[in-house]
């Protein structure tokens, strides 16, 4: 009975290890046709759950809506079309009767065609609208269902006239009426 014991921790430990296989960054140019493969369904038996995660500078984001597969039938993740919001770092998370295997991250770089790479700090919120808006959206819609972040906007926008430099010094400068201070300035 013990070595059966042993027998089936090996086995379980081999199936560890060839699900933890490295995969390459992928570099494609925006609209482009991409898949990130997941190579676990033929190494390993009895899966219960397959999905994919997305993360971008350590902080985890929704996969794009436009991907297809990521599931137990069809574990590649495939997009048509890729756009520059959908790179990042993805996770294929593998469950099977004997617990959770989880491959190593493959990284998707995307060319945007006709951007510079944002780097700030709000990338996070493009990505959230660029992977949440459809593109049949209508301007009324769009600015709809952008309404909380519009006025957010504004007001992180908005500017004191009465500390800008030009307000205080008409408030603090004496008015001179005479003709030779007219012309100097």
């Amino acid at each position: 009975m013990i070595q059966l014991h042993v027998w089936l921790f090996i086995l379980q430990a081999f199936v560890l290890f060839n699900t933890l296989l490295s995969t390459a960054d992928i570099t494609a140019n925006e609209d482009a046709s991409v898949t990130l493969k997941c190579r676990v369904k033929d190494i390993m038996p009895n899966i219960t759950e397959l999905n994919w995660t997305r993360s971008v500078e350590e902080t985890s984001v929704i996969v794009s809506q436009y991907a297809r597969g990521g599931n137990i039938t069809s574990p590649n993740l495939v997009f048509e079309h890729v756009k520059w919001t959908d790179g990042g770092s993805y996770k294929c998370i593998v469950k099977n009767s004997s617990g959770t295997m989880q491959t190593v991250e493959t990284r998707l770089f995307v060319n945007a065609a006709n951007m510079h790479p944002c780097r700030c700090e709000f990338r996070r919120k493009l990505e959230h609208w660029g992977s949440k808006l459809s593109p049949n959206t209508t301007r009324q819609e769009l600015l709809k269902e952008l309404e909380s972040e519009l006025q957010e906007m504004k007001k992180d926008l908005e500017v004191n006239k009465t500390t800008l430099s030009s307000s205080i010094r008409k408030r603090t400068s004496a008015p001179d009426k005479r003709k030779s201070s007219e012309r100097i300035g």
